[in-house]
């Protein structure tokens, strides 16, 4: 079965503009940039984010969980 996982940080740039202070901001953007860097000799992650307040959440978590399901019944 099934188990989601909580394998992502995902920070609203909504959220960063608001609740953060000048100090914090420029900490933060020195961590992405960290993190940018090395991820580019990875490979870089590219993703979708859907808010649980959209029509779609459940939606795409359901298509997630089938698309799982089948991988481990096969």
């Amino acid at each position: 079965m099934f188990k989601k996982e909580d394998r992502y940080l995902v920070v609203k740039r909504k959220d960063i503009e608001a609740f953060l202070s000048d100090e914090q901001l420029v900490a933060l953007d020195d961590i992405c940039n960290t993190i940018n860097y090395y991820r580019g000799l990875r490979g870089q992650i590219k993703s979708v984010v859907v808010e649980h307040d959209w029509p779609e959440y459940n939606i795409v978590w359901k298509m997630i969980e089938d698309r799982c399901n089948a991988i481990s019944n096969s």
